[in-house]
């Protein structure tokens, strides 16, 4: 049996521990995930008890193409939501945090340049409530989502039951699509 001389050894041996270290700052580095977008994060108290949820509040313009891409016109659309960030959905079982409490949003918008404004409410049960594909007219928007949590459900949407209920609001400077959307 041929040894190999010691300094392969030794190469073999940095090598081997710099894969491990390359691995090992990998694995602790944060994953980028779709909880990783622009938003607010706000402590809610869970209506249904226990700690305080993260929710995080956000609002963002898109430009849609009805006729098709580069083909006018471009409509500038506005999506908003809510989502508890706190629910762990890899837990099939936890069907209490995914599926209540009941939940509605209303989404009141202004656009700064042509005046228009409008309102949207939903309601949903589960981790996330809002409003998407809202055409808005092409401007920089105000946009106030509030996001209602409620143990019981409400016939009226938008509103709470009178006991384990909480509300909360986050307004938002939004900005417009550029231009005309192109890439």
């Amino acid at each position: 049996m041929t040894r190999k001389p010691l300094a392969h050894r030794t190469s073999l041996a940095a090598l081997a521990a710099g894969a491990l270290l390359a691995g090992a700052g990998l694995a602790l580095a944060p994953a980028a995930s779709a909880a990783a977008a622009p938003g607010r994060d706000i402590a809610m108290p869970f209506p249904l008890g226990g700690p305080a949820h993260n929710v995080r509040f956000g609002a963002m313009t898109f430009c849609h193409f009805p006729n098709g891409v580069d083909h006018p016109p471009v409509v500038q659309m506005l999506s908003a939501n809510a989502v508890d960030l706190s629910v762990n959905t890899s837990n099939p079982f936890d069907l209490v945090a995914q599926f209540l409490p009941f939940n509605s949003a209303t989404v009141a918008w202004t656009n700064h340049v042509t005046g228009k404004s409008g309102q949207n409410t939903v309601q949903t049960n589960g981790r996330e409530v809002g409003v998407r594909d809202i055409p808005t007219g092409t401007g920089d928007l105000t946009v106030t989502v509030t996001a209602s949590r409620s143990a019981f459900p409400t016939i009226n949407p938008g509103s709470t039951a009178p006991v384990a209920s909480v509300t909360h609001s986050e307004t938002f400077e939004v900005p417009g699509v550029v231009g005309d959307c192109s890439h």
